[in-house]
C-alpha cells in the first residue's frame, strides 16, 4: 500500500470512542480535537472553556494553593534580638522568608 493510499484510508476511518471507563464528556473533547477538518475541529479556545478543563484546571489551582499554604507554615516565634553585626532582626529575617515563599 503507498503512502498516498494509507493517508486515504486515514481519512476514511471513523475516530474511535475512547474506552467506557472515560466519561462521555471527555469522549466529546477527544473526539473534537481529532475532527480532521480543521475549520471544525475544536480550537484553544473552545477547549478552555469546556466544563470538564475547566473543572480539572480549578482542581489544579486549588491543588497548588495548597501547596503553597503548607510551605508558609509560620516560623516558631522567638524573642526578635538584634545582631551588632546585623542590621536585621528576627521579624525582618521572618518577613523576608515568606516574601521569598510568596514568589
Amino acid at each position: 500500500m503507498s503512502q498516498k493510499e494509507k493517508r486515504q484510508c486515514l481519512k476514511e476511518v471513523e475516530i474511535p470512542d475512547l474506552p467506557n471507563i472515560y466519561s462521555k464528556e471527555l469522549n466529546n473533547i477527544y473526539k473534537s480535537m481529532l475532527i480532521r477538518e480543521p475549520s471544525y475541529r475544536a480550537t484553544v479556545q473552545q477547549l478552555l472553556v469546556s466544563d470538564i478543563v475547566q473543572r480539572q484546571l480549578k482542581l489544579l489551582i486549588e491543588e497548588k494553593i495548597r501547596e503553597k499554604q503548607s510551605m508558609k507554615k509560620p516560623l516558631k516565634e522567638k524573642p526578635a534580638i538584634e545582631n551588632e553585626n546585623s542590621g536585621a532582626n528576627e521579624q525582618e529575617v521572618k518577613t523576608l522568608l515568606l516574601d521569598v515563599v510568596d514568589t
